[in-house]
């Protein structure tokens, strides 16, 4: 008989050395993977619906709701649609538990659903208006937080971020330098005045850049080590396509730009154990050092205050990054180790002088690099209340 321990060490190091961790386990706001063939396409099928096909408007705003980046792909929401208005709520029970204690990185998706819709409803001729006074009660009125209030203003709409819905990707690869200077990008991204409190900040100086990676190999390195954190946040790991494939949500292998090679042997191999031993949580660490220090550009999300409105808005924020990426054909990825950290938040606010109503909430990663395929989504029908 083989000897059981030196297979699993084997198998570990297998996959530490093929680079096939998870990328920053509460980093990731759904990602994607490379050209492998679907075994479930009705699990992608959201992602090439550009029309609305026998959806009404309200439920194909839904839907595009639905296409959103997300902390760990658990897709936290259901939407009730009401005549002319839809009503999010967080889906209390979809949560990454430690690794997110204050629901902070919820209402961040939640804020991701909601802009991905205001973009959809001025696609087919809506007006939207935002009343987000819920979200500083959600958890105790039922997950209730966010109400769209939509008019229509035209026949039909053209919003120019509208086909990038369906392209927005989180790449968790190493990025190539931007072709041209970050302020152009930045005035992709126009007015932000009606998202009140939420500033950006861009960093690209290699001073800038070196403090970011020391922010995010503390940061990662605390997470690992927070058993109650760290085993929350890879509850959603999941190990085989099928099991991805068929529940619709999560983070996987098959979400990396590992060889097809690693992920079929994940996928046949792979334990729990493997998941939460020293080895893979070193490899967390090991490559969520190797894409920060490969990171041309930053951006970080800050809030005039720590609440959950502004967390609502720098969700909103967030997904207009990544739009306006998408259709400059950049590559984005955040990265929630050092936001989510008090040793990561105490490297940025030395290094960047922050004042202290200046909450950063987000770091996101912006480059260049080949686009993934997408993540699974879970039907329409199963998050309409």
């Amino acid at each position: 008989m083989p000897d059981v321990e030196r297979v699993s060490t084997t198998r570990r190091k297998f996959l530490i050395g093929t680079g096939v961790m998870t990328t920053g386990v509460i980093a990731g706001l759904a990602g994607g993977f490379h050209n492998y063939h679907w075994e479930e396409p009705s699990a992608y099928q959201a992602w090439t619906q550009i029309e609305k096909g026998g959806l009404t408007d309200l439920e194909y705003i839904v839907q595009c709701g639905t296409l959103a980046a997300n902390a760990h792909n658990t897709q936290p929401w259901s939407f009730s649609i009401q005549g002319l208005r839809i009503v999010l709520f967080a889906d209390l029970n979809r949560n990454i538990g430690r690794a997110d204690p204050r629901r902070r990185l919820m209402l961040m998706s939640i804020g991701c659903a909601a802009e991905n819709m205001v973009v959809a409803a001025g696609q087919l001729g809506y007006a939207v208006r935002i009343d987000d006074a819920g979200s500083a009660t959600f958890p105790v009125d039922g997950g209730r937080c966010v109400v769209l209030e939509l008019s229509r203003s035209s026949d039909s709409g053209r919003h120019p971020w509208f086909p990038a819905l369906f392209r927005r990707r989180t790449t968790r690869a190493p990025f190539a330098p931007l072709p041209m200077p970050y302020r152009d990008f930045a005035a992709q991204l126009g007015n932000l005045s009606d998202l009140p409190g939420i500033q950006l900040r861009w960093h690209e100086t290699n001073l800038e850049r070196a403090a970011i990676i020391k922010a995010v190999n503390v940061s990662v390195r605390g997470f690992v080590e927070d058993e109650g954190a760290y085993h929350d946040g890879m509850a959603w790991f999941r190990r085989s396509r099928s099991e991805w494939e068929q529940r619709r949500d999560g983070i996987s292998i098959f979400g990396g730009d590992a060889s097809l090679l690693v992920k079929e042997w994940v996928d046949l191999f792979a334990s729990e154990d493997d998941l939460l031993s020293p080895a893979f949580r070193q490899g967390e660490v090991d490559v969520a050092q190797r894409l920060a220090e490969t990171t041309p550009l930053w951006i970080m999300v800050r809030a005039d205050m720590d609440t959950p409105g502004a967390w609502f808005r720098a969700g909103r924020m967030i997904e207009r990054i990544y739009l306006a990426a998408t259709a400059e054909g950049y590559a984005v990825q955040p990265i929630t180790y050092p936001t989510e950290s008090s040793a990561g938040l105490a490297e940025l606010t030395r290094a960047f002088g922050l004042e202290s109503r200046s909450v950063p909430l987000m770091l996101l990663r912006v480059g260049r690099a080949a686009i993934p395929s997408p993540s699974p989504r879970r039907e329409l029908a199963s998050v309409l209340l």
